[in-house]
């Protein structure tokens, strides 16, 4: 998988918000956001029951650029399952 620098991500997330907004708060907007820098850069989805953020090569990222601290309630999506969080979200997908 190619590497991504964090300049490249962070350019990547300042385009998105520059071009559609910020999402507003509990719209689903977080999810659908890790969804994009997934496809866009790979990574993985963590998840908190209020917040999705998205670890790309060590590192976590939300719409607002990189989050430096990660709370301890924060679990990979994977342990949730993407079924879980499809419907969890689905009216906001």
């Amino acid at each position: 998988m190619q590497k991504y620098t964090k300049e490249e991500i962070l350019m990547f997330i300042s385009l998105i918000r520059k071009t559609f907004g910020k999402y507003p708060k509990e719209s689903g907007g977080c999810y659908k956001f890790h969804l994009a820098l997934k496809l866009a850069f790979g990574g993985q989805g963590w998840y908190d029951s209020d917040h999705v953020v998205t670890e790309i090569g060590g590192r976590f990222y939300d719409i607002n650029g990189e989050v430096i601290t990660l709370s301890y309630t924060y679990l990979p999506i994977e342990d949730y399952g993407y079924d879980h969080m499809n419907k969890s979200f689905k009216e906001h997908l």
